[in-house]
């Protein structure tokens, strides 16, 4: 993990998917998995040293949301919501039931529904849950170089995983076949961005 700890970051550990949605409330920037797994991970074993770890993402920010649930699904009011927060929600809509009636902007919620249930079929597997591993940029980093460094540290963790289990994790295979992140991605802004280049050079 050269840049992730070179440039400072941070991993928090692991967490049930509710602790990470109160915790998500807190934070703006971080890279994030989830595992599918019988026990919660202990905090010396990051997310790309599990089989079973599904899915890497990144997010940046606030922002506003018109229509923001709580994490169980349940409508209410718009809010200020953290970039991790709006995440765990986002994915928790099609990860908690399988779904297929998103709308065509979001298809690819349909293909990681139908991915993640037939793969792990979690009725089938009651002691089993989600868990959610959360690490953070160093907070001295600039709002750019934040952006970079997420990006960077997302691909990273994938490129790890890949390297030790030979395959891309299950959810993150679709983001292959989309024109490896086709443009006007958030990861493909990110990766546009000139201070990426002092991560890696």
């Amino acid at each position: 993990m050269l840049h992730f700890h070179n440039e400072g970051g941070k991993f928090l550990g692991w967490y049930t998917w509710q602790r990470a949605y109160d915790l998500s409330k807190n934070i703006n920037n971080a890279i994030y998995s989830f595992a599918f797994l019988e026990e919660k991970p202990k905090n010396d074993i990051l997310p790309f040293e599990i089989e079973d770890t599904f899915y890497f993402g990144m997010t940046c920010g606030m922002s506003y949301d018109k229509k923001s649930k709580t994490s169980s699904g349940k409508k209410r009011g718009g809010e200020i919501v953290t970039g991790l927060q709006k995440r765990i929600l986002e994915h928790n809509s099609y990860l908690r039931e399988l779904k297929t009636t998103f709308s065509k902007s979001r298809d690819i919620f349909n293909k990681r529904s139908k991915l993640y249930f037939e793969h792990y079929k979690p009725d089938e597997q009651p002691q089993k849950e989600r868990y959610v591993s959360i690490s953070v940029p160093n907070k001295d980093m600039g709002e750019s170089s934040i952006r970079a460094f997420v990006s960077v540290v997302e691909s990273e963790f994938i490129f790890l995983y890949s390297k030790k289990f030979d395959k891309i994790p299950l959810l993150n295979s679709d983001e292959e076949n989309e024109q490896k992140r086709k443009e006007g991605s958030h990861s493909m802004r990110v990766m546009s961005s000139p201070n990426l280049l002092r991560f890696i050079v």
